[in-house]
């Protein structure tokens, strides 16, 4: 086999696996538990009986690195045709939403793409962070709910916009196409220095202040 072409195999050997895993969901097993709904808000457009927002859950998610357990931890409802109700448990498949954006899953008239996840994700990002603050009058809330749900189900009823390209990266979709579809923020885990390597940090920190006193 010629140098060029070899090389262009081994890349492309290189290159396939990183292609596989997409549409994979990270845990198809995740049991959720609705503890309560504090931040509930209607959508622009949509009937005053379409109540969406905030929820408050309890899950455990198996990522490679190992299971994470989350507490009264905020999901956000991006999907006005199913629903969900305090005190219930179903079991969900969580997608980065890059991944998720990457299926055919969303509603039987839409399948949002890459800029509508991450539109959505903006606008969510938005309303958690100032829903106390900025985002306080209600028709802002509406505004902005009812555009979320217009990016999941391709609507065109609520005038506001978010950031097609905003970094979804840390934000997640709990999915299982029967109930409420959920997007939630899971910032990386704090990661804590194994002893070994405190050690040689210390060592290292040691070394300095010799080094230091003996030029002094």
């Amino acid at each position: 086999m010629k140098p060029f072409a070899k090389s262009l195999a081994i890349a492309a050997l290189v290159a396939l696996p990183a292609t596989l895993p997409a549409q994979s969901p990270i845990d198809n097993t995740v049991s959720v538990f609705i503890n309560a709904f504090p931040r509930q808000t209607t959508g622009m457009g949509y009937p005053s009986s379409a109540v969406g927002g905030g929820f408050e859950a309890t899950f455990n998610v198996d990522f490679s690195s190992g299971t994470r357990s989350f507490a009264n931890w905020l999901v956000w409802c991006i999907d006005p045709t199913r629903v969900t109700s305090v005190g219930s448990t179903s079991v969900y498949s969580l997608y980065s939403v890059a991944d998720f954006a990457a299926t055919t899953f969303g509603t039987a008239t839409n399948d949002p793409n890459a800029g509508d996840m991450n539109e959505i994700a903006s606008i969510v990002e938005d309303m958690e962070d100032n829903w106390f603050t900025t985002v306080t009058a209600t028709n802002d809330r509406r505004l902005r709910q009812g555009q979320v749900w217009d990016r999941f189900t391709g609507n065109n009823l609520s005038s506001y916009n978010g950031d097609r390209s905003f970094d979804a990266t840390g934000w997640y979709v709990l999915y299982n196409g029967q109930r409420q579809t959920f997007l939630t923020r899971i910032p990386e885990p704090v990661r804590v220095p194994e002893p070994a390597s405190l050690a040689l940090i210390g060592a290292g920190l040691v070394g300095l202040v010799v080094v230091r006193r003996r030029n002094a």
